[in-house]
């Protein structure tokens, strides 16, 4: 600058300078060179040689890697200044944004004042540590932000696996659901087609005077309504269990009493088939969990077992207590048997075929087993099957005793 007094305005005001006094101001002053230049000019590139400070008296610059521009400094500025101590390269590029004047103070210029008035170290720390503070600062302030999206890049991770994992679950329940509609739909059909048949037989022997007849049509009637009536109760209790709607409640069960009204109420599929359900007389244990899911697990184990048993056959039913105070409780058939792979599909809906019995007709979906299976572990219990491919199966399940 023309005028040595308008350059110690100048550095009075410059951030690195504000510790010094007139006199050292002005021997800075005089041992800088102003420099112009024109937009867009490059003052440095990344890596090249660093030995001297820029103090921006008018435009402003640039300071960048490539196209990311990391600050544009303004007149009373200054970059560089780490070139004055240290001849490192350049970390960084610098390039006028529009037409600009500098003071330009050599590494060599500045080693020979600090060399001559070696007081001035302090007062230019000063300054220098309070910039580096500060960078510090944003620096702590861009580690925290890093942290926070990172924390975030976690949490949307989270999500959006929880999300995966949702929409798989979704389509597997959707699968089981098509699966098991399929299937009801085809043991809806074969008992309605039943009792279609069977009427239509009973119409055109209206006018024929057979009541042994009528009755074996009657009993036929009976046992595929009793049969429709069982599969659209379990897909009440099924529907009611995937809306949540089923509460459980706790309490003493007699087992003994609700087994033998259980019984009762099967007795009629029983003698249909000539089937002896043996039962210990004696037992006399009390359970404590669900009432109305421990009635529809024996119903039904026990309904499946009159159903594939072969005729003139034994039901047996017994019930023990575990070492782990709990009552195991096991029903045991005479029928048709299962092979490994019939069982391990047993309790999955998705996985079911169609089961039939020793007469090749339908039975049914196995709906009821695998409410069986989740009203048992409601009730804390386990429930297994052993069978033997054509010489019959036991079905065991326990739940808590009553202390």
């Amino acid at each position: 600058m023309e005028d040595t007094q308008e350059s110690v305005l100048l550095l009075r005001q410059v951030e690195m300078f504000k510790e010094f006094d007139d006199e050292a101001l002005a021997l800075l002053a005089s041992r800088m060179k102003e420099v112009r230049r024109n937009k867009n000019e490059v003052l440095f590139k990344k890596g090249d040689p660093g030995n001297s400070m820029y103090i921006i008296v008018e435009g402003s610059v640039k300071i960048h890697n490539n196209e990311h521009v990391f600050a544009t400094l303004n007149s009373k500025q200054y970059f560089g200044e780490y070139s004055l101590i240290d001849q490192t390269t350049r970390s960084t590029s610098a390039t006028t944004a529009r037409p600009s004047r500098f003071l330009i103070l050599m590494q060599e210029d500045f080693d020979n004042i600090m060399a001559s008035k070696p007081m001035l170290w302090r007062k230019l720390m000063i300054p220098t540590i309070k910039r580096l503070r500060s960078f510090n600062d944003i620096e702590e302030h861009l580690t925290q932000k890093a942290n926070e999206i990172e924390k975030g890049q976690a949490l949307l991770i989270a999500e959006k696996q929880e999300l995966e994992k949702q929409k798989a679950d979704l389509e597997q329940k959707n699968s089981a659901k098509d699966r098991f509609f399929t299937i009801i739909s085809h043991d809806l059909k074969n008992p309605f087609s039943a009792i279609i048949n069977i009427t239509d037989l009973m119409l055109n022997d209206i006018y024929h005077n057979d009541p042994q007849k009528d009755r074996e049509y009657i009993k036929q009637i009976n046992f595929y309504s009793h049969r429709i009536f069982g599969l659209l109760e379990n897909l009440l209790q099924w529907a009611r269990s995937q809306t949540g709607q089923i509460k459980i409640s706790y309490k003493k069960i007699d087992l003994n009493s609700m087994f033998n009204n259980i019984i009762e109420l099967q007795s009629g599929v029983a003698q249909q088939k000539n089937i002896f359900i043996d039962m210990d007389p004696d037992l006399d244990l009390y359970a404590f969990a669900d009432q109305n899911m421990v009635t529809f697990i024996f119903r039904n184990i026990l309904s499946n077992a009159l159903k594939f048993s072969l005729d003139n056959s034994t039901v047996t039913i017994k019930a023990e207590e575990t070492d782990n105070d709990m009552i195991a409780i096991s029903i045991t058939d005479q029928g048709m048997g299962m092979d490994e792979k019939q069982i391990d599909n047993l309790f999955k809906i998705d996985s079911r075929s169609l089961s039939y019995n020793d007469n090749n007709e339908l039975e049914g979906t196995g709906l009821g087993l695998i409410l069986c299976k989740e009203f048992v572990e409601k009730n804390n219990g386990t429930i297994s099957v052993s069978s033997t491919k054509g010489k019959g199966s036991t079905f065991t399940f326990t739940i808590p005793k009553a202390l």
